[in-house]
């Protein structure tokens, strides 16, 4: 594959389209779209849509996490009794860091060397996470929200798709670039009014996505 396939392979990896096509009780509701999932993935509320995008980037083992997510209060439990079988065993084992990583996902961390390649955060035009730099919304606007988890259960194709799909509300074109530290980092184009702007964490884009609706 050459580098530049493979660079757009990856691009379209990190793209999502986020048609938002309720708003209610300061929740949002909508579809999700990506070059590799030929039917929306809708979602009912913020924290569906947080969980189904983290979905898609797992199911492409892209952009790579730099930590395991902790998803459950019985995570803790669930690790010691891990230990506890591996201990009979004689020994560990050695996790399999692609398990799960679809053809579409291992084909772009082949491309790059495997999964500490472009994903790492080094290099020019990285988001460095950090106190202090938090912005407030496309024009200043502020907003918050949690995160929990559903899985989600569709595969995804073997070539990309074209989506022109518009939210009744708004629409935003989001890449997520890294997912360093249980976070994600990149950025938000607000495609109606043609605004773009970073984010280091996924506060930071319910935030820009609460402020859409200070201005409206």
């Amino acid at each position: 594959m050459s580098i530049a396939s493979a660079s757009r392979l990856r691009n379209e990896m990190c793209f999502c389209i986020i048609c938002i096509d309720g708003h209610e009780k300061d929740d949002i509701s909508g579809r999700i779209f990506n070059a590799y999932y030929r039917d929306a993935i809708g979602f009912e509320n913020t924290m569906e849509m947080i969980a189904k995008l983290e979905d898609i980037f797992d199911i492409f083992g892209y952009p790579h996490q730099t930590m395991d997510l902790r998803r459950s209060f019985a995570a803790e439990r669930e690790e010691e009794a891990d230990e506890g079988n591996k201990g009979k065993k004689g020994g560990k084992t050695k996790k399999n860091e692609y398990e799960g990583v679809t053809r579409i996902g291992l084909a772009a961390l082949d491309s790059y060397g495997g999964s500490g390649g472009a994903s790492r955060g080094g290099g020019s035009g990285g988001i460095s996470p950090g106190p202090g730099n938090v912005r407030e919304g496309f024009n200043g606007a502020g907003g918050a929200g949690q995160v929990m988890g559903r899985r989600l259960h569709v595969a995804p194709t073997t070539h990309l798709i074209k989506h022109n799909a518009k939210g009744r509300l708004a629409t935003l074109k989001t890449r997520v670039m890294f997912r360093q530290n249980a976070e994600w980092q990149g950025n938000a184009r607000w495609l109606e009014e043609d605004l773009i702007e970073d984010f280091s964490s996924v506060l930071e884009l319910l935030t820009l996505i609460d402020s859409i609706f200070e201005l409206s």
